[in-house]
């Protein structure tokens, strides 16, 4: 009876098949041809896309080019209802370069792909400016290098500042290097530069106070990209001169250090137990301290960690 109960299921469900299925939804084809639109924020009304508007301004943030106000239905590849306040319309690459740095002050702009389309045809991808000059932030995976420039001068210094920064997605760097002038008139002075000798280098805040520079920083001696332990270092050069002379001071104001989290891909049984009972006892114990202090702390447990290969 069971049998025949679910022959009679199944044969039904066949016959009833074709005249009850929903069509299959039809798939969007790929854009083949597109532009990053970065939208700064909107809403249902047109008075939304206004007070998008002046959020950007109110935040401090410049724009080569004003935000443009568009109706989302007339906007090809975008969901109809709604009133948006768009920065610009950039190539894929650019645009989440100036996606990530406009998301350091305000982490409600967004970004869609959208077929290139006559709607758009009078936007371009502008130069923006932040409030405050962002040294330091994650490059997009698939951009291997993002160059930050930035200009000072106090008096006759003139410091030009180039910072380089690298992502792939798992592992990042930072290095950076200023190059400073001294100048009287059209008259050079005298020279110098700061490279810090550093495997992970990266500038928190650049200024002007007064007759000098300030930069503040920090500079990895050691770091997690390719060592188990890591050491660095607050630091604070101020750059002045004297008699003529560019004088650059260099200060540590912290220090931080500690044990790197292991890479435990590929082990298991008896060995992922020790790794992960050395590390788990040997973390504080490794936490701001030199590093033969940690790795005796790590030596200790070793051969201490008891564990079975069930």
């Amino acid at each position: 009876m069971r049998r025949l109960f679910l022959f009679t299921t199944l044969a039904l469900s066949l016959v009833a098949a074709p005249l009850f299925a929903k069509p299959a939804p039809k798939k969007k084809p790929p854009i083949k041809d597109g532009v990053l639109l970065l939208i700064w924020g909107g809403g249902k009304s047109a008075p939304d896309a206004d007070k998008a508007i002046d959020l950007f301004k109110e935040l401090g943030m410049t724009s080569a080019a004003p935000l443009a106000k568009f109706e989302s239905a007339k906007v090809e590849g975008l969901n109809p209802g709604f009133f948006i306040a768009v920065v610009g319309a950039c190539p894929v690459k650019k645009g989440r370069s100036l996606l990530a740095e406009m998301r350091l002050v305000y982490d409600g702009v967004y970004a869609r792909y959208v077929p290139k389309q006559s709607a758009l045809a009078s936007l371009g991808c502008p130069e923006v400016t932040l409030p405050k000059k962002q040294y330091f932030f994650e490059p997009e995976p698939d951009q291997e290098t993002r160059t930050v420039e930035d200009k000072k001068r106090a008096g006759g210094i003139l410091a030009h500042l180039v910072v380089s920064l690298e992502s792939n997605g798992e592992t990042m760097s930072a290095s950076y290097k200023v190059d400073v002038t001294l100048t009287d008139g059209d008259k050079e002075l005298d020279t110098a530069s700061i490279t810090p000798a550093a495997s992970f280098a990266k500038i928190d805040d650049f200024r002007e106070e007064g007759a000098t520079l300030v930069l503040e920083g920090m500079e990895a001696v050691s770091d997690c990209g390719g060592d188990s332990f890591f050491e660095g270092a607050d630091v604070r050069y101020t750059i002045s001169t004297a008699k003529k002379k560019i004088k650059i001071d260099r200060k540590v104001t912290g220090r931080d250090s500690g044990l790197c989290s292991p890479n435990m891909e590929g082990l298991g049984g008896c060995e992922l137990s020790r790794a992960m009972a050395r590390y788990a006892a040997s973390e504080a114990a490794c936490r701001n301290v030199s590093r033969a202090k940690c790795d005796a702390a790590l030596a200790q447990y070793t051969d201490e960690v008891e564990c079975s290969e069930e």
